[in-house]
């Protein structure tokens, strides 16, 4: 089975906690301690739409704290999946 993420490239930004991207999107999908990226989701949505939703250039910081308020890069195949996570996203705090 393929990666559905493999392909997807910086479509935009959503500023957001750890927190609420797990309470949209569940756990993050990988953790990569000291890399570029620390904390990545990959979701599918059910029109088909592909959304990476990670961190960049932490390094030495490692993931983000829950509440840690930052800009989160979303990846995907076109600029359309960053409106997709900012409403998921907005849609789990309504919900809190």
């Amino acid at each position: 089975m393929s990666d559905i993420s493999n392909g997807t490239s910086l479509q935009g930004y959503v500023t957001t906690t750890m927190r609420d991207l797990i309470a949209a999107f569940d756990e993050p999908t990988f953790y990569y301690p000291g890399d570029k990226v620390t904390v990545e989701w990959t979701h599918m949505f059910s029109d088909g739409s592909v959304a990476t939703i990670y961190d960049w250039k932490r390094y030495d910081l490692g993931a983000p704290d829950m509440d840690e308020l930052m800009e989160y890069n979303v990846g995907g195949f076109n600029r359309d999946v960053v409106e997709l996570v900012k409403n998921a996203v907005l849609a789990k705090e309504r919900l809190v």
